[in-house]
């Protein structure tokens, strides 16, 4: 039986993210759910990377005259080039000597600079982008594709029939709390758990590891190969 994950399209999202898209047949985007509107933003617009060994969040800004209620595909990236250039020269200070920079960063840079201004698009993109990078070859589509009009764990199990799957590659979190379990079973499709660790790798300008940060700092710390290995 083919096995479907969802997610919502997360901006350069960190490892966990392509564990689970690497570990299923079909990768659904979760792009026409309510935006997470917060202060500070969510992880559809920003991200943990290391800046001289310490996290810190790369952000893009979203037009905030969009409705509160907007989807996550109805979000509009702001119109202002400053945070793009702001957030390569961030990069390519922190990164330039890592070991494969010279690689990695033309591509990084490239997605950076998408022009398009929305946000579903420019994520989708950058996990596509990725994905090819690192030779991935699950399926993608977006939920906005799918014409389910469900909600809740409901909603769930349609979009995982509408991706012909028979197996539901599940969060642990969600397992725990809003899920409801038993549903999968009720209606014939099998629900298996994401039971998935952080490896640590050698990362620049730090003796202590930092996990939680976005797949570009293991890219640049050890390449497209063993990143791959160490999401699988």
């Amino acid at each position: 039986m083919k096995k479907v994950a969802i997610h919502q399209v997360n901006f350069f999202p960190w490892l966990p993210f392509f564990h689970k898209l690497a570990s299923v047949d079909h990768f659904v985007l979760l792009d026409d759910v309510q935006y997470e509107r917060t202060g500070a933003g969510s992880w559809q617009n920003r991200v943990r990377l290391a800046f001289q060994g310490n996290p810190y969040w790369l952000t893009c800004p979203l037009d905030r005259s969009v409705p509160k209620t907007a989807s996550i595909m109805e979000m509009r990236i702001q119109d202002d080039p400053r945070w793009k250039k702001k957030a390569i020269n961030t990069l390519q200070l922190q990164y330039k000597k890592a070991p494969h920079f010279e690689t990695v960063f033309p591509l990084v840079q490239e997605l950076i600079l998408n022009d398009t201004d929305n946000l579903a698009q420019y994520n989708e993109h950058t996990i596509r982008s990725i994905c090819n990078l690192m030779g991935l070859t699950t399926t993608i589509s977006r939920s906005s594709e799918l014409n389910v009009q469900t909600t809740g764990t409901q909603r769930l199990i349609d979009l995982v029939k509408a991706a012909d799957g028979g197996v539901y590659y599940a969060g642990r979190n969600a397992a725990r709390t809003y899920q409801e379990n038993e549903a999968f079973e009720q209606q014939d499709v099998v629900l298996t758990l994401e039971n998935f660790t952080e490896t640590p790798y050698p990362q620049l300008k730090t003796t202590e590891f930092v996990a939680g940060l976005s797949i570009v700092d293991a890219l640049m710390n050890v390449g497209s190969e063993e990143t791959r290995k160490l999401i699988q």
